[in-house]
């Protein structure tokens, strides 16, 4: 078998997941609910993209061309900008390592117009 082959293969396996995430936030739904669509290729998405990124960089560490330790710090500087991104754009909630900090007096403003 070719390593296309397998690659495809391994994709193709893995997406399978979609369905058991899909039926963990949807419940049952048939293959044609709009919304399950919607879900199921989010989750699919996620995952290729997942091993897509491990793939790439344990490749880039296994040739040494970035250090597993440099690739950690730089994750930890990702994960910071990607917060205060999120803080500005959800006025009122904060990630904190116990759970989500959430100023209600903020958020009230926030989640105006979400579903109940």
């Amino acid at each position: 078998m070719s390593i296309a082959s397998e690659y495809e293969r391994a994709l193709n396996r893995l997406a399978k997941w979609r369905s058991v995430y899909t039926g963990r936030w949807l419940g049952t739904r048939t293959l044609q609910d709009p919304e399950a669509i919607a879900v199921r290729d989010l989750f699919e998405k996620l995952l290729i993209l997942r091993v897509e990124v491990s793939a790439l960089s344990n490749l880039l560490i296994d040739k040494g061309l970035i250090s597993a330790t440099a690739y950690q710090a730089q994750i930890v500087i990702e994960c910071e900008h990607l917060q205060h991104a999120l803080e500005r754009q959800f006025p009122g909630f904060k990630a904190c390592d116990y759970g989500m900090d959430i100023n209600t007096a903020k958020a009230v403003e926030t989640t105006k117009g979400w579903p109940k």
